[in-house]
């Protein structure tokens, strides 16, 4: 089934003779091109002696293929200034004459088709609508025929759907174009690179110049090729971009904020009064493509969500312009889809963390698509941002292991570019005792594991007799199930926090703290780099306070632990001696 479903049917014949006979009546007679022949600029002149004698050739050729292909080679080497209107009606006319014949072959529709690209992107349609209208038919005559072919016709709708064009606002040129539309789709599918990538060229077009209150009628099937196209395993970074950029595009036409307000589909709070009015009827007045109403919007944002969330391996493509891409289609939708795509916005958002964390990182040169990700992110909702990371809070703990990997890697550089994007006093917010501390930090001590593995013992012999030996300033430890690079992303995202929540962290320090002096070690851990992260800050009176009950703390910890043990409370026990006692001739024992 098409994507133009309520337009099927179009009105119109791709017989290619009929074609002819529509188009060159309408022009200029084959030898008005005399008539101008006076008033011609030297770079027309100078084309029109090139271009003569081919298109005097056109009409008694046995060849008519090769006698295109030279005209081709000659039109596109021209200047622009060269292509004067009657010069192009000069043109076309012997070109129109060869769509008369009955049949027309691969090699010689292609040709036509290059050169009515050339003509076409120089030619001024505005007022020639019919001209226009049977140019678009003659192009869906590359359906079906091989890809050479499809790709000629593609460079010719390329040049016809331009946005100075009315013609594809008028009604009765809409099953052309949504039959144009439907045939183009088709071929971003192909495994040639250069007709899916002028194929979704076209199909951008189309969709910038369609008309409004239609495109929910082609929202899905766009939206389903563009997301297959641009997750295809041997898709290229070039036809990636072309297809998020169209997706963006259909997405900001056919459901975004502006749009689906005006349509009443959702409302526009700007007074009180807005406040008070009551809803409209959302029930359509009549049959016909889909209406833009709280229904539909409430059943078709779902399925959008379902097909960006299908984009989420694209942010950890190694391309840096497929990363860019995305970056671009999340940065557009969060700002033309925000409120009708509401549940999406938390994805998008996150991808544009996730992109952004290399170009916190100043010891290296920034990539393109962290340093537009970073950008993007000072426009987005600073509440989307703090769900996020209340969220990533919540999950990482249960992600801290050999399986979940990559997913403990994603949410430490979410949070750690959160921290760039929040106001301190969220972050602050978020350690403090309103934070939920007591309930995340609590699961994330439980799961916390060190691996022992990577210290390194050093006998005491060697350390007495070997004088090179230097002790190392700190002992990197690794999380249990967890590389070294997760690992220290883990721990700089702790760094983060502390360094953005500044003194209003000192909550959560002294709460890991506690919990390391009653017996956790990872509550050390915690505490240590929500520290580091206010090395480079002046500290103020609360930290340096804090600082002093932590050295306290932990040196009575240190104490109660490697003082040498008291001595024994040894007990004396009583002594009993033995007195003998005599009475006449009994004697008797008893002890004193």
């Amino acid at each position: 089934m098409g994507v133009f479903l309520t337009l099927s049917s179009p009105p119109f014949n791709l017989n290619p003779i009929s074609i002819g006979r529509l188009i060159w009546p309408d022009l200029l007679p084959f030898r008005s091109f005399l008539l101008f022949s006076a008033t011609m600029s030297s770079s027309s002149s100078g084309l029109f002696n090139k271009i003569k004698p081919l298109c005097t050739s056109l009409f008694k050729s046995t060849e008519p293929a090769t006698v295109l292909s030279a005209l081709h080679q000659t039109l596109a080497s021209a200047p622009a200034n060269a292509f004067t209107p009657t010069l192009i009606e000069y043109t076309f006319f012997p070109i129109s004459h060869l769509l008369r014949k009955p049949s027309l072959s691969n090699p010689l529709l292609e040709q036509v088709f290059l050169c009515l690209g050339v003509l076409c992107t120089h030619w001024d349609l505005s007022q020639s609508s019919g001209i226009w209208t049977q140019l678009v038919i003659l192009c869906n005559l590359a359906q079906g025929r091989d890809e050479e072919t499809r790709v000629a016709a593609c460079l010719t709708l390329r040049a016809l759907f331009r946005p100075d064009l009315e013609h594809t606002q008028e009604p009765r040129h809409l099953p052309i174009i949504g039959k144009t539309l439907d045939s183009v789709l088709e071929y971003t599918l192909s495994p040639n690179h250069t007709l899916q990538t002028t194929a979704l060229q076209v199909i951008l077009r189309i969709v910038e110049v369609f008309p409004s209150d239609h495109v929910p009628a082609v929202l899905p099937g766009v939206v389903s090729k563009t997301v297959r196209v641009a997750m295809g395993d041997k898709t290229t970074s070039q036809a990636v971009r072309l297809a998020l950029n169209t997706l963006a595009k259909v997405l900001e036409r056919g459901i975004g904020d502006e749009v689906c307000i005006q349509s009443g589909a959702i409302r526009d709070y700007t007074s009180l009064d807005d406040l008070v009015a009551p809803v409209t009827d959302d029930t359509p007045s009549e049959s016909g493509p889909p209406h833009r109403t709280p229904t539909w919007l409430s059943a078709t944002s779902p399925q959008v969500h379902v097909s960006l969330l299908s984009l989420s391996p694209l942010s950890s493509n190694p391309n840096p312009l497929t990363r860019l891409a995305l970056v671009e289609l999340c940065t557009a939708l969060a700002h033309t889809c925000a409120r009708t795509l509401e549940p999406s916005q938390s994805l998008l958002v996150a991808h544009l963390l996730v992109l952004a964390y290399p170009a916190l990182d100043n010891g290296r040169s920034v990539p393109e698509d962290a340093h537009a990700a970073l950008q993007g992110l000072k426009a987005v909702d600073v509440g989307v941002v703090t769900g996020i990371v209340s969220r990533a809070l919540s999950l990482l703990p249960h992600r801290l292991s050999h399986a979940h990997q990559a997913t403990a890697t994603s949410l430490a550089k979410q949070l750690v570019s959160a921290c760039h994007v929040l106001p301190s006093s969220t972050v602050g917010a978020i350690l403090g005792p309103g934070g939920g501390i007591e309930k995340w930090g609590r699961t994330l001590l439980s799961v916390i594991r060190f691996d022992s593995t990577e210290h390194r013992i050093v006998p005491l012999l060697q350390q007495i007799t070997d004088s090179t030996v230097v002790e190392e300033d700190e002992v990197q430890f690794t999380l249990e199930g967890l590389d070294t690079q997760t690992t220290a992303h883990i721990a700089s995202l702790f760094r983060a926090l502390g360094k953005r929540a500044g003194d209003q962290g000192v909550f959560a320090i002294e709460w890991f703290v506690s919990a390391g002096i009653g017996g956790s070690v990872p509550g050390l851990w915690c505490a240590l780099w929500l520290l580091r992260g206010l090395v480079d800050q002046t500290p103020s009176a609360r930290i340096l306070k804090a600082s002093k009950w932590i050295a306290k703390t932990v040196a009575e910890m240190w104490d109660d632990q490697f003082l040498p043990p008291p001595p024994p409370v040894v007990q004396e026990e009583e002594k009993l001696e033995v007195v003998e006692q005599r009475q006449g001739s009994i004697q008797t024992w008893r002890f004193v």
